[in-house]
C-alpha cells in the first residue's frame, strides 16, 4: 500500500521527531510537512520524498492544522492511503504500518486513535483511504465536540463505512499512547496544546510571574513546556 503522511507543525523541535519516526519505523517514504512557524534553533526536517511548504499562522489552532492539511490536499501526490499525522506524535513499533494496512483490507475508511467522548478518532493521528480523503469536502473542526477533521469522519460515516479506533492507553509520563494493549504500543500523542513553539526567554519570565501570582493560564503554558521538554528527552535521540 502507497502511503503519504501528511505533518502540520508548529514546533520544528517536534516535526523532527515526528517525521522520523514515520519515515525510520512506519516506512512511510513520502509525504507533506506544512511549517506554520518560522524555525528558531532546529530546521525543519527536509526528508527525499517529502515535500516541505510554508503557510505561516501565529496559531497553533484546530484551524491552523485543518488550513494545512487542505493545503497538503492540493498538491500531494496520489496515493492508495493519506495519514495526518501530528508534529507532536510518534510512530513507536514497525507494526504501526501493518495494523494500518490489515485495517484497510477489512473494508475499513478510516484508522486512528479513540477519541474519548466522541464517536470519532483522534485527528492526531488519523488515515484515510484516498477514495474518501478526495471525496472529503473540508477538514475544518467542528468544535465542541470535535477536534480537526471532526466534519471530515462524520461525511465517512454518514457514507455508510466504518472508522477502526485503536484503544488508547495513559502512560506515567502524562501522555496517552495507542495500540491493541498497552505493553505494545503502536504511536503516542503529546497533545493538550503541547505542540507550540518554545518562546523567547522574556515570555518564559512572563510566564513564571503570571503562575507564581495565580494565573492558571500561565500556569498550564509552563507544565506543557515542561512536558514537551521530557518528550523531546524520550523520543527524539537516536532509536
Amino acid at each position: 500500500m502507497n502511503i503519504h503522511a501528511i505533518v502540520v507543525s508548529h514546533c520544528p523541535e517536534l516535526a523532527v521527531i515526528a517525521v522520523t519516526s514515520l519515515r525510520e519505523i512506519a516506512r512511510v517514504e513520502h509525504g507533506a510537512l506544512i511549517a506554520t512557524a518560522m524555525p528558531r534553533d532546529v530546521p525543519y526536517p527536509s526528508p527525499i520524498g517529502w515535500t516541505i511548504t510554508g503557510m505561516i499562522s501565529d496559531r497553533a489552532d484546530a484551524t491552523a492544522h485543518a488550513r494545512g492539511i487542505e493545503l497538503a490536499r492540493s498538491f500531494v501526490s496520489p496515493a492508495d492511503a493519506y495519514l495526518i499525522f501530528d508534529d507532536d506524535a510518534v510512530v513507536l513499533s514497525e507494526r504501526f504500518r501493518s495494523t494500518l494496512e490489515a485495517s484497510f483490507a477489512s473494508g475499513f475508511a478510516a484508522w486512528g486513535g479513540y477519541k474519548w467522548g466522541a464517536d470519532m478518532l483522534q485527528s492526531s493521528c488519523l488515515a484515510i483511504t484516498a477514495s474518501w480523503f478526495e471525496q472529503i469536502t473540508t477538514f475544518a473542526s467542528q468544535l465542541p465536540a470535535h477536534d480537526t477533521t471532526g466534519i471530515a469522519q462524520r461525511q465517512i460515516i454518514q457514507g455508510g463505512v466504518r472508522l477502526h479506533a485503536e484503544p488508547e492507553h495513559m502512560t506515567k509520563d502524562g501522555w496517552p499512547t495507542y495500540g491493541p494493549d498497552a505493553a505494545h504500543p503502536l504511536w503516542a500523542h503529546l497533545g493538550g496544546g503541547t505542540a507550540h513553539a518554545p518562546v523567547s526567554w522574556t515570555r518564559q519570565i512572563g510566564r513564571r510571574v503570571k503562575a507564581a501570582i495565580g494565573s492558571e493560564i500561565s500556569r498550564d503554558f509552563l507544565v506543557k513546556a515542561k512536558m514537551r521538554q521530557a518528550w523531546i528527552g524520550r523520543y527524539g535521540g537516536p532509536r
